[in-house]
């Protein structure tokens, strides 16, 4: 099975998707990492690529965003926690 496939397959997203997603750069998104101001990413063992999970992009969302956010488990859209 080819790399993209088995991030697929587990739900994985590259630092692009990510980036994209989250309305940033590839570029913002490391200097976060290396400034302290989210996690560290996983690493793709056959490349060295960054790979994230979805509660990981949740988390680095309410950091970035102040905001406490949640995965909806019926549509899987991101929505504002009630609490936050």
């Amino acid at each position: 099975m080819a790399p993209n496939l088995i991030a697929v397959a587990e739900g994985l997203m590259s630092i692009g998707k990510v980036a994209k997603y989250l309305g940033i750069s590839t570029r913002t998104l490391k200097n976060y990492e290396r400034d302290g101001k989210i996690p560290s990413a996983r690493r793709n063992p056959l490349n060295g690529h960054h790979i994230y999970r979805p509660d990981d992009v949740d988390r680095i969302m309410a950091i970035i965003t102040g905001r406490s956010w949640r995965r909806s488990r019926s549509t899987g859209r991101q929505e504002r926690s009630k609490s936050g």
